[in-house]
């Protein structure tokens, strides 16, 4: 009985032929792309020097994602059974059609690379519609790189055969179309496709893997060589590609504006540490020494009254995820996809942490949310930050909330004594949770902050209560005096107050620098942005060099503006006006500091100064979506 048992259960282990031949037929695909990679590698080695094994051990779960999806129609056909006589015929065309589509993605990228510095994305239908030089220049590319052809057949030739040797391996007999043999084989693709999709996914992820997440396993600079073409592709089909435009010449353009940034200092580098606090959701308005209403935040009023100060402030975009970039290399978001799960989230960028890096300073971010959320963790590697540290890292996973992450008050305690134990100078940034909905606080402080009429204000008044603890602790450590702490917020949020609501004021965040040794409260009124913090921090430090963003140091003189994309629309502040332009037109202007409501456009009444930034403007969109495609966030 117990042999029959036995016979029984290796007869389950045991694989049927047909699908051996299956997975013999998706290995031959894998070190398909296996080959290319190192062919890949091999093509730009000088590029990805010094030799790595872990790009090619993680590149093996974004060649899985791609091979999931591209194959799947494949795999279906594979599995049906044998007596259904268009089986076969479509089985081989579906495999030779992935086969041919990953090689041309793959062998492009070999030729193609050393222009952008990026895997391909679908964004080069964009170049297609737009009559852009690389469609002129394709024939000449073909013959160029004529030996990427020769490549090209040679791989599928030998695919090709080595897949009908495993077909001819065993003839799988046709057995009768029953129910039960029908009923078998869609229980059988029912389980791949749900394997396939769990591959595309990149596993158990809280969200699928993007392009992004390739800088968590290497340097950003190896990131095209942990991806596939076809991953990078297929993952951008479905986003949003910008275009790119021609409002100027080249040397028109560049007269009117430019991204890089030149800082030159004529005293040297303070090497101060730098402690960057984003707060979730901390609307200008709610901090009521500048706002001038009701304060839900009397730590920072206090902080304000010895801090330099920029009360016009305005955020980049109106999402978490739209603030790092912003925030970190000056980058808004002028799409209506984020950055970070954008086609050009694999550009090689400039960033705050990276400069900084190679000025000496250690590297760390800090976030109390789940790993992987929002895309942080992958986009604080790709902008430079050596350390990540997420709830996984967090030592007492008593305080997480049941909702997003860490309570503020435990996890910016865990912070203060993080940063004692760091390398100095240090660049180190930590983003708050609890101000975000559902805006649960500990049980111990129900009832003790004000509740005001918007759900979010009790969390606000804890935060900011945490946030004072912080602070105190910081105070004892020996960091603290040689320290500057910029502290802003990722975006706003709800409002009862219509200006608070609108195309102003829905995008008005505090902007605070404290420095321990400089406890003058300055107030400046000039028009800032999430993107001036990059250069305005390095300009604070005595920084020498140059650099690529969409912001200015807020520290000079220079002309200052703002600008968001908000339904579709940009909006462009200067220190005293908004203009607002479709992407075509210009459809209003307004004093907007004055006429708070918006009431009063000016398009018709200031034709001149509708001229003046609408020229700036579209200068502005020109060196974005053409730096942005062409990957030129370093020139």
């Amino acid at each position: 009985m117990q042999n029959n048992n036995l016979t029984n259960f290796t007869r389950l282990l045991r694989l049927s032929e047909n699908t051996k031949q299956l997975l013999l037929k998706l290995l031959i695909v894998v070190l398909l792309y296996l080959v290319t990679r190192w062919l890949f590698y091999f093509f730009y080695i000088h590029h990805f020097s010094p030799f790595r094994i872990k790009p090619f051990v993680y590149g093996f779960l974004f060649d899985f994602s791609a091979i999931a999806i591209i194959f799947l129609p494949f795999i279906v056909f594979h599995l049906l059974p044998p007596k259904l006589r268009f089986k076969k015929a479509l089985e081989k065309v579906f495999f030779i059609l992935g086969i041919i589509l990953s090689l041309v993605l793959q062998l492009v990228d070999v030729g193609y690379f050393k222009f952008t510095l990026k895997r391909t994305t679908a964004d080069i239908f964009t170049y297609a519609s737009t009559g852009d030089d690389f469609v002129d220049l394709l024939p000449t590319f073909i013959i160029d790189y004529w030996y990427l052809s020769v490549l090209f057949f040679v791989l599928l030739y030998l695919t090709i055969k080595f897949y009908n040797r495993i077909n001819n391996r065993v003839n799988i007999p046709a057995t009768d179309l029953s129910f039960i043999v029908f009923g078998k084989a869609l229980l059988q693709i029912a389980f791949a496709v749900i394997l396939c999709l769990f591959f595309f996914r990149g596993g158990f992820k809280l969200k699928p893997i993007t392009i992004i997440n390739a800088s968590e396993y290497v340097r950003p600079v190896n990131a095209p060589l942990v991806l596939n073409t076809p991953f990078t592709f297929i993952k951008t089909l479905t986003e949003e590609n910008i275009t790119p435009v021609k409002y100027f010449s080249e040397s028109e353009l560049e007269n009117i504006y430019s991204p890089i940034t030149h800082l030159n200092s004529n005293k040297p580098f303070v090497k101060k540490n730098v402690v960057l606090i984003i707060l979730e959701s901390f609307s200008y308005e709610y901090i009521g020494s500048l706002s001038g209403k009701k304060t839900y935040t009397p730590f920072l009023d206090s902080l304000i009254s010895k801090s330099l100060v920029y009360n016009y402030t305005l955020a980049n975009g109106r999402k978490s995820i739209e603030a790092l970039p912003a925030i970190l290399s000056g980058i808004p978001s002028l799409m209506n996809t984020s950055y970070i799960v954008s086609n050009y989230a694999g550009n090689q960028i400039m960033s705050l942490p990276e400069r900084l890096a190679k000025e000496g300073y250690s590297t760390s971010f800090y976030h109390g949310g789940k790993n992987g959320t929002m895309g942080f963790q992958a986009f604080c590697k790709a902008a430079g930050v050596k350390e990540y540290y997420g709830l996984n890292e967090y030592p007492n996973k008593e305080d997480f909330d049941g909702n997003w992450g860490v309570y503020d008050e435990a996890y910016l305690q865990y912070y203060s004594s993080e940063l004692e134990n760091k390398q100095q100078p240090f660049f180190s940034g930590v983003f708050t949770l609890t101000s975000h909905h559902p805006f649960e606080i500990p049980k111990k402080y129900k009832n003790r902050f004000p509740k005001g009429d918007l759900k979010i204000l009790e969390s606000i008044g804890y935060t900011d209560y945490s946030l004072s603890n912080f602070f105190a602790d910081a105070k004892t450590k020996q960091f603290y005096n040689n320290t500057i702490f910029v502290i802003t917020a990722d975006h706003t949020s709800m409002s009862n107050d219509a200006y608070y609501s609108g195309s102003v004021g829905a995008f008005r965040v505090p902007l605070i620098i404290f420095d321990p040794q400089n406890q003058n409260q300055r107030i400046n009124n000039k028009v800032s942005q999430h993107s001036d913090i990059f250069p305005t921090v390095l300009d604070y430090l005595n920084y020498n060099g140059e650099i690529v963003c969409f912001g200015n140091s807020v520290l000079r003189d220079k002309e200052s503006f703002s600008i968001n994309y908000y339904n579709n629309i940009y909006q462009f502040y200067t220190q005293h006006y908004l203009l607002q332009f479709d992407g075509e037109k210009v459809i209003a202007l307004y004093l907007y500091r004055s006429d708070k409501s918006l009431n009063n456009n000016l398009i018709d009444k200031n034709p001149d100064m509708v001229a003046h930034l609408e020229k700036k403007l579209k200068a502005i969109i020109q060196q974005y979506n053409n730096r942005l495609i062409n990957n030129k966030l370093l020139e």
